[in-house]
């Protein structure tokens, strides 16, 4: 039975890898990318106040396209409801405000949010559905306001690659608005993880599903950054 997970482990890390590769070398459309920084400041136990500031560079045009800032809270559900001995479920939500500008800093959008996660953990692979709603108060000209719903799927095995113990992770999230189900994005990446901070990795591709010729239009590199101040 172990030799059998280990290999399937082994199977899936290709996989992880492949998708991250492919997206690389198949963006015909327009490639990015989103240096982000978070940082957080523990309340208590269960609650959380996080910063985050990300940009968003067209690497093919080589110009910025946006600049955003979100305030928020975290919460966590202390209890983890047990369901075996290898498997427990826990969950935990957000609530945050989203502001966009363009690279002169004049506003394009403000997106109030929230979140609701919830977590299966079996065998330390951890498992993950969010939900998120927001609602898009778009400032641009011929751009509608509205809402927009965002489940999104992980999967963060309980591998660690090389000496400096990499943690992969594979995720699927989808766009659905008021107008139906739009675009999607499947993300690969590697987290580097010490006490306080952490530096992810990862690649986003992006599939417009109302596209008339090639859904596949654009291509994403993840450069993220977190801090978590010590209570």
């Amino acid at each position: 039975m172990f030799n059998s997970t280990n290999s399937l482990s082994k199977h899936l890390a290709w996989v992880i890898l492949l998708i991250g590769c492919f997206s690389c070398a198949y963006a015909d459309k327009n490639t990015s990318t989103k240096p982000l920084n978070n940082y957080t400041v523990g309340i208590n136990k269960n609650l959380s106040f996080f910063y985050e500031t990300e940009l968003n560079y067209d690497l093919d045009a080589g110009r910025m396209k946006e600049i955003s800032w979100t305030p928020g809270f975290e919460f966590k559900i202390p209890k983890k409801f047990k369901l075996s001995s290898q498997d427990t479920i826990s969950f935990e939500g957000k609530v945050n405000y989203l502001h966009i500008t363009d690279s002169s800093l004049k506003t394009i959008e403000r997106r109030p949010r929230a979140s609701i996660t919830t977590q299966w953990n079996h065998s330390n692979h951890k498992f993950e559905l969010r939900h998120r709603l927001e609602h898009r108060n778009r400032k641009m000209a011929g751009k509608d306001s509205g809402l927009r719903y965002r489940p999104r799927i992980k999967f963060k095995p309980n591998w660690r690659w090389t000496p400096l113990k990499l943690a992969p992770y594979l995720s699927d999230e989808f766009f659905i608005s008021e107008g139906g189900y739009g675009s999607q994005e499947i993300e690969a990446g590697v987290k580097l993880g010490l006490k306080n901070w952490s530096f992810v990795v990862g690649n986003v591709f992006v599939i417009d599903n109302n596209a008339s010729d090639s859904k596949y239009i654009e291509d994403i590199i993840i450069l993220e950054f977190n801090y978590k101040f010590a209570r």
